[in-house]
């Protein structure tokens, strides 16, 4: 009968002119190979490895040197063998259900907004009566979701020279310019909705590396931040990158009403960090430290850059609140752009037995546009702090250290991180000249046993915030996160956590995100979600 089987089989492959082909792999018993699926379907049947890297071949020189702490992972993959390459497809989809809570959910009837700020402007523009708004409310629960690819390529030339390529791919949702409330979407229908989403490219870079050399990156990347904290001195490995004050959960509630710059201003896996495009070096590791240092000629992509000449950009300029938009300028109505960033920083990591430490510093510092300078035909208008005075240079500074401890019982981490300097706002924006310096704090504490990873952390930032309350007030904000994750299956998490920030300046309304009586903004948000890495 068996025999009877196979001649069948054999007679139907023939018929389709198809052929499987066998998927052999060695064992000690000899096992014959098992058929596996079409070669041109792209299918491959493995074991599951790392999970999503948006950071491929994170220095890898053959060397001890990153510690692997985050469940996203950097430099998980393979390194391939001399004259060969590995080409590899990493994503992520991730489901959020969440439930926030702020000062900034509901809005009483008859608000009066200011025509000075955005939304007051708006509200203007569109006919609607300043002092009679209607009441407005917002869901507090809401359900997310997104994907994300991670295409990428790892050589090796056959005299040892280590190269590659790494491209991350985000989904982008839909907003509505026209709506005179820019927090809020038109009423689209669900697959109105789906219409307009697309895809976007998050880092785009090349790297060169050697073993006795160091690493050159090039690209739209992570700086020297990025790389020295893949979530090592933040305190936020706990939550499989949900979340913990920066995360895509944030996004969800109210403009303004939440601690968006808990974490942000920490910039190492963030946006402001490695949108743009820069040249970074990164020394081989000696004795467990690594020296690197930046460099990018503007905040952007040059390939975005204006090519109008200069006497267009004089004249456009020459008008009170117009702007270039060109990434290239440096000088005309745009005070707070910045050019020529350069940083550098020293990271050590060590291990010795059951303890692992590591501490790093990094400084950074970029030039300001000139407001209506050399090139432009109009005096500076006397309009408000932030336009008639001036920004300083970007100049700031972060230095970090971890501790890390495994036992019987499991593995405990502890993390401090500091930020300081002329930075503003919790980002990566100049300081308005007369502002305080930016000074944050941010702790975190982690435990480890098996698949369960438990967390908290918190912060503590002081800014200058409003650029025209400088001489008047500043800004604090403070918030805490705990929860954790639990490893179901490879490459699958069950994710939990609670926040709750305070943002506060005196002469600042959060819920208008606007000068005028002080409103502070509270959240509390609560979350649940499933994390799929492959």
């Amino acid at each position: 009968m068996r025999k009877v089987l196979l001649a069948s089989a054999a007679m139907l492959g023939a018929a389709s002119g198809v052929v499987a082909p066998a998927f052999a792999q060695s064992s000690s018993t000899m096992q014959p190979a098992v058929a596996g699926p079409q070669a041109l379907q792209g299918q491959v049947a493995a074991p599951y490895w790392a999970g999503a890297s948006y950071n491929n071949q994170n220095n890898s020189l053959a060397q001890i040197s990153t510690y692997q702490g985050n469940v996203v992972g950097l430099g998980f993959d393979s390194a391939p063998l001399p004259g060969t390459v590995v080409i590899h497809l990493h994503g992520r989809v991730e489901f959020d259900a969440v439930a926030d809570y702020t000062v900034g959910n509901s809005l009483p009837g008859g608000t009066t907004i200011s025509t000075s700020s955005a939304v007051g402007a708006a509200a203007s523009a569109a006919g609607k009566a300043l002092a009679t708004l209607p009441a407005a409310k917002l869901n507090p629960v809401s359900f997310g979701s997104y994907m994300r690819l991670y295409p990428g390529v790892d050589g090796m030339a056959t005299n040892g020279l280590r190269y590659g390529a790494q491209i991350e791919l985000r989904e982008n949702f839909p907003s509505s310019a026209a709506d005179p409330y820019p927090s809020q979407n038109a009423a689209l229908s669900p697959a109105g909705y789906r219409s307009a989403q697309t895809v976007f490219v998050n880092r785009a870079y090349i790297y060169i590396s050697a073993d006795n050399i160091g690493m050159l990156r090039v690209g739209q990347a992570d700086g020297v931040i990025g790389l020295f904290d893949p979530c090592i001195f933040s305190g936020a490995c706990w939550d499989a990158g949900m979340g913990v004050f920066q995360g895509d959960i944030q996004s969800v509630g109210p403009n303004g009403a939440q601690g968006l710059s808990g974490s942000y201003f920490v910039l190492a896996q963030n946006g402001n960090d490695y949108s743009n495009t820069k040249v970074v070096y990164m020394s081989p590791q000696i004795a467990g430290f690594e020296i690197a240092a930046q460099y990018a000629p503007s905040e952007t992509n040059g390939l975005a850059a204006c090519s109008t000449n200069l006497a267009v950009l004089t004249a456009a300029t020459g008008a009170v609140g117009t702007a270039t938009g060109c990434s290239a300028t440096t000088s005309g109505n745009e005070p707070t752009r910045w050019y020529n960033q350069v940083g550098a920083g020293v990271r050590y990591q060590g291990v010795f037995g059951p303890v692992s430490v590591g501490a790093m510093g990094v400084y950074q510092h970029a030039a300001v546009a000139n407001y209506y300078g050399a090139t432009a035909t109009t005096a500076r208008p006397a309009v408000g702090k932030d336009l008639a005075g001036t920004y300083d240079p970007l100049s700031w500074y972060e230095v970090a250290a971890y501790g890390k401890l495994a036992t019987a019982v499991g593995t405990f981490t502890g993390s401090l991180d500091y930020v300081g300097g002329a930075i503003s706002s919790g980002s990566l924006t100049p300081r308005p000249t007369g502002g305080v310096a930016e000074s944050g704090f941010q702790p975190g504490v982690m435990y480890q046993n098996g698949p369960i990873t438990l967390g908290a952390s918190g912060f503590l930032l002081t800014s200058q915030g409003l650029a025209t309350l400088v001489g008047v007030s500043q800004r604090q904000e403070n918030g805490v996160a705990f929860g954790g994750n639990y490893n179901i299956a490879p490459g699958l998490y069950a994710v939990a956590e609670y926040q709750y920030s305070i943002r506060h300046q005196g002469g600042y309304n959060f819920t208008l995100n606007a000068a005028g009586a002080t409103v502070d903004a509270r959240s509390n948000i609560y979350y649940v979600g499933l994390v799929m890495t492959w």
